[in-house]
């Protein structure tokens, strides 16, 4: 089980030393994570996270914010990191090309109905008659 707390600050008292350098930033955002697991020594953690904001924004839109960022970071970034290893093949040459293949294969895979990218794409690699039957791949030879 896990709850959090949201807590919105002026940026002024904290930053007044960084003024110059951090003068756009409006408030501070406290996010205080309690989880709680049930089959553990430690019962109960507790997590503290900081986040700036150049906006004034209340407690309750700061943690609708954090969480879509959040929620975005794990569906997307995390399962092209996992499943294609991106961040290990960095490309210096046409990387907005390798990228697209990625988006094109991920999008494919989750079009079809795929409930783990990682898995299929083993799969897939195992027989590339996998990767024909399995309809990501379509030939469409009708003229419009």
């Amino acid at each position: 089980m896990e709850r959090r707390r949201y807590e919105v600050f002026s940026s002024r008292p904290m930053l007044d030393k960084w003024q110059n350098e951090w003068r756009l930033i409006e408030k501070v955002i406290r996010v205080t994570r309690f989880r709680q697991r049930l089959n553990s020594k430690q019962k109960e953690t507790e997590e503290v996270h900081y986040y700036a904001s150049n906006r004034r924004l209340t407690a309750e839109i700061s943690s609708q914010a954090i969480r879509r960022h959040w929620y975005i970071e794990n569906k997307l970034h995390y399962v092209k990191d996992v499943a294609f290893q991106k961040d290990a093949n960095i490309k210096r040459v046409n990387p907005f090309i390798f990228a697209t293949c990625i988006d094109f294969a991920l999008n494919r895979l989750r079009k079809s109905g795929c409930k783990s990218i990682k898995n299929k794409i083993y799969e897939i690699s195992l027989n590339i008659e996998n990767l024909i039957k399995s309809s990501l791949i379509t030939s469409d030879t009708s003229t419009p």
